[in-house]
This record gives structure tokens, C-alpha cells and sequence, in this order.
């Protein structure tokens, strides 16, 4: 059901999206066959009432794109779609002033759904230019607001309506046909806003979201993009010569999400500044980036003992490379994730410490891995055997700890560290390769920290005790007042050290 999704999305975007200089010359009567060929290489079938021409201008009458299979259809009509010949070597495409979409899932589906929506477009433009085998897609608009007027379950249980609407729509879109086919596309956004509400007759609860995002774009190219669909989730893994690279940001955002049902009552309104995503994969690896810079919640509700809750974030990022492909050689990856200068209210703070024993200092969670690894397996290959003889998939060969940082309550704990794994001893550490290596870690605050936990009752003496006595085991005393260090060391013997100290 996902792979016709994709597909439904790919043919809308070829109908609604264009990109670049034309050194060629291309007709309205090729524009069309070129969006049936592509349609039909998407698994769409498209058929229209009437086809006529007048001049330089090519109508299509009641145009319909059904995507279909035994478990899902999804259908687009237009009332008209008018293509002309501007003279030049291009062609203008007008769209109706609306569309409609509908997706039916089989009965039998676990979640079987209907859906009709509604595409009301305002000033859309649509160049396209080029040639017959490389045709560019130039658009623009004023708005596009894209209506669902009916979403059921198959049990009849949720309904759902909304709308989303895009402003000040401009972008490009192009797949220029070869081996590989290759995709270019570009898109801004002045606005976008949406309004949704989802109704529970069984649980008698709604669920809504209303939210604005301001200066949002992104930029996508590709390669094998066809291929990629039809091979998604079949025998044989990805294509080799499948490859997408996409960023895409959002300037700032604000929007509420409510919850009503007989049980409970919640309201939480977010707002976010500088968030972007991106994405890229080849036939060796995939790499995926998301960021937001400056954060807060604002969270409100009867069950909760104060009016609201508050919170906000300096900045979130998580930032993974990882092979993902079969290789006998060591691959690199890494895994980034922050999460900066994290705040509540003191509301909430003063729910458990009126008397402001605990240090209000922001938090922060950072951790920097890097390594290398590869495959035993295609991952992507579902019916490929297990041959390899190993009890894991994956290789682990080296794992570098550059950067980690928990600081909260006055606390802070900072460390670094390298291990090696050999894949041939699966014995020493059973099932798992064997590490060598060290790890550095500084930890300040811990015992102030047990002290203000104590005098507020949140840690009884006997349990402080057992804490500090793990301390003394795996630390030792530092530089500096209330400073702990460890050195914890995995040895070639297969023993492990703590400042010298054998643990195994």
C-alpha cells in the first residue's frame, strides 16, 4: 500500500510540478503522451472522455488517473485539462479551478479506509518546455488548498475532515528519460496552513490540529526513481542505480494539537523556528538529517496539577550515516543527536522543589558516534537467505565515541572513547564480536547532586550510600572539587578494567 502511495504522489507531482531552461521544442500532443507514458510506468491506467483539438490548443475531456490493486484504489478526475501551444517551443497547461481524489482500501485490510478530497487551485500557472524526452515543468500559484471531505473506517468508527492550503506556490519539476531516468525538482512555499479534526464514535473522543509554517522549500534530484517503486518491497533489493538527494526546511512554525474525550482534556501549542530535512541514498548508503532551532510547548489540561506546562528547547538534531548495502569491506556511519538547552517552567519545578534546592540549569543530551561496519546480508533483499553463519546480519568493526555530553541538575557527564571488534572471537563475549579499546569518562556534580536528593527526601540514606559505593568502584577522584573520572578498559584478553580495577 505504500508503494502505491509513492506511486500516486510521483504521477500528481508529474502533473503539478516542472524545472529549467528549454534548448528544445515540445507540444502540447507530446506534453500529454509523455504524462500517459509516465503514468502508466507508475502503474497508473488513464483514460478520458474526448481528446479534441481547436488551433493550438489540445482539451481533455474528463480525465481520470486510477492507480489500482488488490488492496487499494486511488482515482484523480479532472473536469478538463487544456494544453497550449505557446509558439515559442512551450505549452501552457491549465488545470480546472478543482479536482477531486479518492482512495478506497479493500474491505479485507486490516484498516480498510474510503477517502474523497477536493483540490481547488488559484492562479496555478504550468510551463512546460524542452523535448519529448527531457520535458521541463515550470509552476507557480497563487494558492492550492487541498479539501478532505470524507475519511471512514471500514468499521465506520473515525471520520475525519480538514484542509491544508498552500500559498505563494512556486517551483520546477523535471524527469528527463535515459538509463538512468533522472529527476530535478524544486519548490517554495510563502505559507502553509492546516485544520484537521478526526472523530472516535466508539471512544467518543476528537482529535484536532490547526497550524501555520511560513517560507518552507526544498530542492530534490534522483536517479532510477521509477525502478525504485517497482522494485520497492519485491525480491532482489534496491536497484543499483537508484539514488535520491533531497533537503528540505520550514522557516518557523506554530500550530495547536487537542484532545477531547470523555477520559481526559489536553491542549498543546508548539512553535518552532529553523527546522529542516534531509535525505539521501544510493546504492551503498543513506544518510538522514533532521534540525530544529529554537523551541517551546506550551501544554494545558484539567488532569494535570498545575495550569500549564511550559517547555522549550534551544535546538534538536539527529544526523545518521549508515551502509546499506551488501559488501565484504568496512563501511562508515555515524549517529548524531542533540538535544540543547532543555527548559520547563518553574511551575512544574516547584511541584517537587518549592525551595529551590536542585539547580534550574538548562539540560542538554549530546552523543557523537562514528564507525565502520558493513553488511553480511542485503538488507533490503526480504527473501534473501541467511547464509553467512553468523548470528548477527551486521558487522561491527570499530566504534568511535567522539562527544558525550548529559548535563542536567547541576550534574554533568562527558566522555570519549574507541573500541575495535573482532568478528572472528564470537566466543569471548558470546554472540557478539569482541572489543578492544578504552573509554574516558569525567563526571562532575554527582555527589552535590546526592546530597540536594536526600535533603529532599527523593533518596533515602541506604540507597545514597549504594550509589556512592558504585561511584568509588567505576571512579576515581578528579581534578577539581566534587570531580569523578573512570578508565574503563576492554583488553585483548578478553578481560575489562576500571581504573585498573578487573571488572571481568
Amino acid at each position: 500500500m505504500r508503494q502505491l502511495r509513492h506511486r500516486f504522489s510521483l504521477g500528481a507531482a508529474a502533473l503539478l510540478a516542472g524545472s529549467g531552461a528549454a534548448f528544445a521544442d515540445v507540444t502540447a500532443d507530446q506534453v500529454w503522451a509523455s504524462w500517459r507514458d509516465f503514468s502508466a510506468r507508475m502503474g497508473q491506467s488513464v483514460t478520458a472522455r474526448a481528446e479534441t483539438r481547436s488551433g493550438d490548443r489540445l482539451t481533455i475531456i474528463d480525465a481520470t488517473f486510477t492507480t489500482a490493486d488488490p488492496d487499494v484504489r486511488i482515482v484523480t478526475r479532472f473536469s478538463e485539462i487544456a494544453l497550449r501551444d505557446l509558439g515559442d517551443g512551450r505549452v501552457r497547461i491549465t488545470l480546472p479551478p478543482d479536482f477531486t481524489v479518492s482512495m478506497k482500501t479493500a474491505a479485507s485490510a486490516p484498516e480498510a479506509v474510503t477517502l474523497d478530497g477536493r483540490i481547488r487551485q488559484s492562479g496555478m500557472d504550468i510551463i512546460a518546455s524542452g523535448d519529448p524526452a527531457n520535458i521541463h515543468y515550470d509552476y507557480s500559484a497563487d494558492t492550492l488548498t487541498a479539501t478532505l471531505e470524507h475519511f471512514a473506517t471500514g468499521n465506520g468508527d473515525t471520520q475525519m475532515t480538514g484542509q491544508a492550503t498552500l500559498g505563494r506556490l512556486t517551483g520546477s519539476y523535471q524527469v528527463a528519460e535515459g538509463d538512468p531516468q533522472t529527476l530535478d525538482s524544486a519548490v517554495a512555499l510563502g505559507t502553509m496552513s492546516i485544520d484537521l479534526t478526526a472523530k472516535s464514535a466508539k471512544d467518543k473522543a476528537v482529535f484536532s490540529v490547526k497550524g501555520k509554517f511560513d517560507d518552507l522549500g526544498g530542492t530534490a534530484t534522483g536517479t532510477g526513481m521509477t525502478r525504485l517503486v517497482e522494485q520497492a518491497g519485491r525480491p532482489g533489493g534496491l536497484p543499483k542505480d537508484a539514488a535520491l538527494q533531497a533537503e528540505y526546511h520550514v522557516g518557523s512554525s506554530t500550530y495547536t494539537v487537542a484532545i477531547d474525550n470523555p477520559d481526559a482534556t489536553a491542549t498543546a501549542a508548539i512553535t518552532s523556528q529553523d527546522n529542516a530535512l534531509r535525505v539521501l541514498f544510493d546504492a551503498t548508503t543513506l544518510s538522514y538529517g533532521a534540525k530544529a532551532g529554537p523551541t517551546s510547548v506550551v501544554f494545558s489540561s484539567p488532569a494535570i496539577p498545575v495550569p500549564q506546562i511550559t517547555a522549550s528547547l534551544a535546538g534538536t538534531e539527529l544526523d545518521v550515516t549508515f551502509p546499506i548495502g551488501k559488501t565484504d569491506a568496512p563501511q562508515d556511519f555515524s549517529v548524531v543527536t542533540r538535544l540543547l538547552d532543555f527548559v520547563v517552567s518553574d511551575n512544574v519545578w516547584a511541584l517537587f522543589d518549592p525551595q529551590k534546592v536542585l539547580p534550574r540549569d538548562p539540560a542538554t543530551l549530546i552523543l557523537e558516534l562514528a564507525g565502520t561496519a558493513n553488511w553480511l546480508v542485503d538488507p533490503f533483499n526480504p527473501t534473501q537467505p541467511d547464509a553467512t553463519g553468523q548470528p548477527m546480519p551486521l558487522a561491527l568493526h570499530r566504534l568511535d565515541l567522539s562527544n558525550l555530553t548529559v548535563s542536567a541538575l547541576g550534574a554533568a557527564l562527558t566522555g570519549v572513547g574507541t573500541l575495535t571488534f573482532d568478528n572472528a572471537d564470537l566466543t569471548t563475549y558470546p554472540g557478539f564480536p569482541k572489543p578492544v579499546g578504552e573509554a574516558n569518562l569525567r563526571l562532575t556534580g554527582a555527589n552535590a547532586l546526592i546530597d540536594k536528593l536526600i535533603s529532599l527526601g527523593f533518596l533515602p540514606e541506604d540507597q545514597a550510600m549504594g550509589a556512592r559505593m558504585m561511584l568509588g568502584l567505576f571512579a576515581r577522584p578528579g581534578e577539581g572539587a566534587d570531580t569523578l573520572t573512570s578508565r574503563i578498559e576492554a583488553r585483548e584478553d578478553g578481560t575489562v578494567f576500571a581504573n585498573g580495577q578487573r571488572l571481568k
